[in-house]
């Protein structure tokens, strides 16, 4: 009775075991044109800043609000209302999506809510596409471009060229 049972739980063990996964697919990336369409148009506000605090809650629980607060170095379009901006509804570290910290350089791009802000396009099927980290040496690395080979070539840019590209 006893082999029964631990061949039944040997035998449950494997079905779970080999029963097939189901991976969140790949972000894909943007044309250009779809991303001034989607995201750079419909921004209120476009910076780069500073990741100066964010909310240690649970993003994933429901009844919390998380936020990220980020210090302005530049603005590209729109104008703050103060060097220091709340972007509310996204939280800078909250794994395995978001890996900042503080003191993380971000090129952002925002809608007005209310008195702060939020993503303009937050959607992860197209890689996170308002936010774009800055690299130590000033680079850039969004997922941009009408194919492979232009996502490659816009990669690498700096903050002025990416602009550039961008307006």
């Amino acid at each position: 009775m006893i082999c029964k049972r631990v061949t039944l739980c040997l035998c449950l063990a494997v079905a779970v075991a080999t029963a097939p996964a189901h991976a969140t697919a790949p972000c894909a990336g943007l044309t250009k044109a779809e991303f001034v369409r989607k995201v750079l148009q419909p921004s209120d506000l476009v910076v780069v800043g500073t990741v100066s605090d964010f909310s240690t809650h649970n993003a994933n629980d429901h009844n919390v609000i998380v936020w990220t607060k980020v210090k302005i170095d530049r603005m590209l379009k729109g104008n703050a209302p103060t060097s220091e901006i709340t972007i509310n509804g996204w939280q800078a570290s909250d794994l395995p999506m978001y890996g900042y910290n503080r003191g993380s350089r971000l090129f952002l791009l925002l809608k007005k809510q209310g008195h702060d802000y939020q993503l303009t396009d937050s959607n992860w099927a197209e890689c996170v596409p308002s936010v774009i980290e800055v690299t130590p040496l000033g680079k850039v690395y969004p997922f941009i471009g009408d194919s492979s080979e232009d996502i490659n070539k816009h990669r690498g840019l700096t903050i002025d060229e990416f602009t550039h590209y961008l307006f």
